[in-house]
């Protein structure tokens, strides 16, 4: 009976923790994948939650009968939301490319403008986004035309990049789809984005010349449209990167202005001969193109960001605002704290640099500092008016981030300038619980130095009332410090989490497979753990040969 209950109560703890590793262990860790969020951007939807209620579930998989059925009975939740992503049900089913479900949805009058905000599973914000924006991005013409002609709104547009529909196509290479959207529907081709890039823009640096030759075509399309932060033109960027194609396309068909000049006076002719494209600089000079700086280099400023602190100074004195953004909705700031660039920070934040401005992450370049733990650049920033408070995406401060990374004297310098000690995280908790689960008993005790609560608890996905000693044994069960440092400073040994396994409790939960497994089952029933600690199915924790060891 022994070995029967040791079996099923190590079921369940691995169960439980499992359970929990999944849904919770990466999101408490916050150690954003940047890469797989870049890749978001362009290769699938800013949305990584299409919808969890009943009714997302019923559109994601064509039940018409449920669908009819249930908006029978709750005739209100037709726009029902997501509580995490915002997502309705007529979202799910444009996203799936479920033309039946829309035309139920809406008949049944599902909003075909609703704009949903909300965070993705890699810390990104976004707002404004809509059924025919999800659409666009799926590639799904059909639905894109009949939310048209039901109403829908072809040129809100969708933070964090301020793209409308037209622009994800575009970005998408979505050939079909861009030309249903400009020749069909009618879209507007020169809208600009949040860094006044347009559509025209946009194909240029995909190089998708397909889809250039339907914009620059369009109905009052106008392909001299420059972007915001050096007033590039479509015809500036495809002359400095030698791409012929789309330079003649611009001049045939869009009329684009040969001369036009970017900050610093740069032409199109003079970044193609400073380059050495020297069929695209032939082509040019034929059809008119004039030259107008010839002394000095032009590199585009995200390149000038990354290229030390004399191109980053030449194009800000030339007249680049020093706040323009240029990775993930960063500044040139963002990214020389990233990098550890002093001598630029200091150059950027006497240029006027916007300390507190948040990345499309919410990270200001305080969080950057923070997670890497550089005192140093902490002290600049907060000495130039960072916020230590700011949070961002997903909920986090400065503070959350030196938890995470074990930084102690970085988070050390927060907590003397005022850092909540308290804020807690969108799906985690405060920075106590970033520590113990990272297992760095050092930024921990310091914390409880400073009057955290031994004892705190916190939602935890689904969880609530997760204490922050079960968290530890969970996921520090192999540093016995992290779990003496709650204990000696209060924390209730007997602590439970309810779960759909049981009612389990510290000693349950405490990870057998570790070589300090004894040594932290030792601490806890010294303070006073229960060893028969009864789950739901009123089996109580095996000891085995650890109980013997320690009589």
């Amino acid at each position: 009976m022994a070995a029967e209950r040791a079996q099923q109560e190590a079921r369940l703890r691995q169960s439980f923790i499992d359970f929990v590793a999944g849904s919770i262990a990466e999101r408490l860790e916050a150690n954003l994948d940047v890469v797989g969020a870049l890749r978001s951007y362009r290769e699938k939807s800013i949305i990584t939650n299409l919808g969890t209620l009943p009714l997302h579930d019923f559109a994601r998989n064509q039940q018409m009968k449920n669908i009819k059925k249930y908006l029978s009975a709750h005739k209100n939740e037709v726009d029902c939301t997501d509580p995490d992503s915002g997502v309705t049900p007529l979202m799910t089913a444009c996203s799936y490319g479920h033309l039946k479900v829309v035309k139920l949805l809406l008949g049944r009058g599902a909003n075909v403008n609703f704009k949903c905000s909300g965070l993705n599973g890699h810390g990104l914000k976004y707002s404004n986004v809509t059924p025919v924006y999800i659409a666009a991005e799926e590639g799904h013409e059909e639905i894109v035309r009949y939310l048209v002609e039901n109403g829908a709104d072809l040129n809100v547009k969708c933070s964090p990049l301020g793209f409308t529909p037209l622009h994800r196509a575009v970005h998408c290479r979505h050939d079909d789809m861009v030309f249903t959207l400009v020749d069909d529907l009618d879209a507007t081709v020169n809208i600009p984005n949040s860094d006044g890039q347009d559509p025209i823009l946009t194909a240029v640096k995909c190089r998708a010349h397909e889809i250039l030759d339907t914009l620059v075509a369009a109905k009052g399309a106008d392909s001299s449209i420059p972007e915001t932060t050096e007033k590039v033109t479509p015809l500036h960027y495809a002359a400095y990167y030698g791409d012929l194609k789309s330079v003649e396309a611009l001049h045939a068909i869009g009329k684009a202005n040969l001369n036009a000049e970017l900050v610093g006076g740069f032409t199109p002719l003079d970044l193609a001969i400073q380059q050495k494209h020297k069929k695209v600089s032939d082509f040019l000079r034929n059809v008119g193109a004039q030259r107008n700086v010839r002394n000095s280099q032009w590199q585009p400023y995200v390149d000038c960001v990354a290229g030390g602190l004399l191109p980053l100074k030449a194009a800000i004195n030339k007249g680049v605002n020093v706040n323009a953004t240029v990775v993930r909705g960063g500044t040139a700031l963002h990214y020389n704290v990233s990098k550890l660039n002093w001598e630029a920070c200091k150059f950027l934040l006497r240029k006027g640099a916007n300390v507190n401005h948040q990345d499309h992450f919410g990270d200001t370049p305080l969080h950057k500092a923070a997670n890497i733990g550089r005192t140093d650049y902490l002290k600049l920033l907060l000495d130039n008016g960072a916020d230590v408070k700011a949070v961002n995406g997903a909920g986090s401060t400065p503070l959350h981030a030196t938890a995470k990374k074990g930084h102690y004297s970085a988070a050390k310098i927060l907590i003397d300038n005022g850092a909540d000690l308290e804020a807690v995280e969108h799906e985690g908790g405060s920075p106590i619980f970033s520590a113990a689960v990272k297992g760095h008993s050092n930024v921990l005790k310091l914390l409880l130095s400073h009057g955290v609560d031994p004892n705190s608890k916190a939602r935890i996905d689904t969880i609530d009332n997760v204490s922050v000693l079960v968290i530890s044994c969970m996921h520090s069960g192999h540093k016995p410090d992290v779990i003496k440092a709650l204990v000696n400073a209060g924390a209730d040994v007997n602590a439970r989490i309810k779960t759909e396994q049981g009612e389990l409790s510290t000693l349950h939960l405490l990870p057998v497979e570790n070589d300090k497994y004894d040594e932290s089952l030792k601490i806890l029933i010294e303070a006073g753990a229960f060893i028969d600690a009864e789950v739901k199915t009123y089996e109580t924790v095996a000891l085995g040969n650890s109980s013997k060891k320690m009589k």
